[in-house]
C-alpha cells in the first residue's frame, strides 16, 4: 500500500485568525484549557504561557527551563501543566500563574516528553532510555529499567489505564504498577512517532524508512503502509478510530479503518502545499482535519467526504503546532517565529 501524490482542489475560502500575538521563540507545545478560554504555550527557548483564547492577551509568561523546552502537557482537569526541559527535568506547573509546584528529574540531561495520564492522576516522562512515573503531586512511583535504546515516544491509552513506550525496534505497553511491560511489539526499524486508536485496537508508528507501521493490540498482526517521500513524524487518528492521516511529505495521506481496513487499499491524498507538511490534527469530536506546512500553509479539510481543502490561510512562518479547542469551534496554531493565532470557527 503506497500513497500516491495527488493534488487537490484548492477552491477553499479563507481563513482569517481572530487574533494573532507573538511569543519569544518557535512554539514546540500547545495545549487548550478544558474551559476553551485559554491556550498554554511553550517555546523551545524554556518559556511557558497562558494565553486569553478571546482576544489573544498573554495572562502569564515564566522562564521555566533556562536551557529550553521539548514538550507540554496539561492535566484534563486543567489545574496543572507538566513541561519537559533540557536541563534534565520535568516541571509541574500550576496552570493559573505557572509556579513550579515540583521538579520531576528525568535521570539525564534531557526530557524530551511528557504527558498526563487522561484521568490526571500521574504523569509519564521520559528521558533519554529512562521512562518514570510520577504522582499528580509530583512524588516518584515507578522507574522502568532502562531501554536499550533511546525512547523516541510515549503515549497512553485513552481509556485503559495502560501506556505505550516506542523505541528503536520495539513497542512496549506497561501497566502504571508493573515494571515488566504487558505485551511488546517487535518490528525491525526506527519508529519516530506513536499514535494509539482512541477505541485502543491500534497502534501505529511513523518511521525513518518513510513508512507507517500499525500492530493490533491483543494479536499478532501487523501491517505497513510505505512508499512516503520522507520519514513520518506526523500522525493524527480521528475520535471514531476510522481515519489515520498521516505525514511524511508534502501531501498528507489518511487511511481509512472502515469494513476491512486499510489493507489492499489506497490513502485519499489531501495537498494544499508542495512544502513538507509540519502538523496534523483531528478535531476531538467533529470530522474536521487540519493541516499545516512548513511555508505556513494551513489547511482545512472533511477526508470522510472528499479531497477538497475547505479553508485555507498562509500565516508567515512554519506551522510547528495546531490545537483544536475542546468543543471544537477554535483552532490555535503556533508557528516556528513565536506567532500564535488563533481561528473561531
Amino acid at each position: 500500500m503506497s500513497p500516491k501524490r495527488s493534488q487537490g482542489k484548492t477552491a477553499a475560502r479563507e481563513l482569517n485568525p481572530k487574533w494573532r500575538t507573538q511569543l519569544s521563540d518557535h512554539v514546540i507545545g500547545l495545549c487548550w484549557h478544558p474551559s476553551c478560554k485559554s491556550i498554554a504555550v511553550a517555546t523551545v527557548d524554556g518559556h511557558v504561557a497562558l494565553i486569553d483564547a478571546a482576544d489573544g492577551r498573554t495572562i502569564w509568561q515564566r522562564q521555566i527551563h533556562r536551557v529550553g523546552a521539548a514538550d507540554l502537557h496539561l492535566s484534563v482537569q486543567g489545574d496543572r501543566l507538566v513541561s519537559a526541559g533540557h536541563d534534565g527535568v520535568a516541571k509541574l506547573l500550576s496552570a493559573d500563574g505557572g509556579d513550579v509546584i515540583a521538579e520531576l528529574p528525568g535521570g539525564t540531561s534531557w526530557v524530551e516528553r511528557v504527558s498526563f495520564s487522561p484521568s490526571g492522576e500521574l504523569i509519564l516522562v521520559a528521558a533519554g532510555k529512562h521512562v518514570r512515573l510520577f504522582g499528580s503531586s509530583g512524588e516518584l512511583l515507578l522507574s522502568l529499567p532502562d531501554t536499550p535504546f533511546t525512547v523516541s515516544d510515549i503515549a497512553w491509552f485513552h481509556h485503559d489505564p495502560c501506556f505505550a513506550v516506542l523505541t528503536y525496534g520495539v513497542l512496549r505497553l506497561f501497566v502504571p504498577s508493573e515494571t515488566d511491560p504487558v505485551q511488546s511489539y517487535e518490528w525491525k526499524g526506527s519508529m519516530l512517532k506513536l499514535a494509539v486508536s482512541p477505541n485502543g485496537r491500534y497502534l501505529a508508528t511513523g518511521n525513518q524508512d518513510c513508512s507507517v507501521h500499525l500492530f493490533l493490540t491483543g494479536t499478532t498482526k501487523d501491517l505497513e503502509m510505505s512508499g512516503y517521500p520522507a520519514k513520518v513524524r506526523l500522525l493524527s487518528w480521528d475520535h471514531q478510530s476510522r481515519f489515520l492521516a498521516t505525514g511524511g511529505g508534502a501531501a498528507c495521506c489518511v487511511w481509512d479503518f472502515a469494513g476491512g481496513g486499510p489493507a489492499g487499499s489506497k490513502p485519499k491524498t489531501l495537498s494544499a502545499s508542495r512544502s513538507p507538511l509540519s502538523a496534523l490534527a483531528f478535531q476531538h469530536r467533529g470530522e474536521l482535519l487540519a493541516s499545516g506546512n512548513e511555508d505556513g500553509t494551513l489547511a482545512l479539510w472533511l477526508p470522510k467526504q472528499d479531497e477538497v481543502v475547505r479553508g485555507q490561510v498562509c500565516l508567515a512562518a512554519e506551522i510547528s503546532q495546531l490545537g483544536w479547542a475542546p468543543d471544537d469551534r477554535g483552532l490555535a496554531a503556533g508557528c516556528a517565529d513565536g506567532s500564535v493565532c488563533f481561528f473561531a470557527l
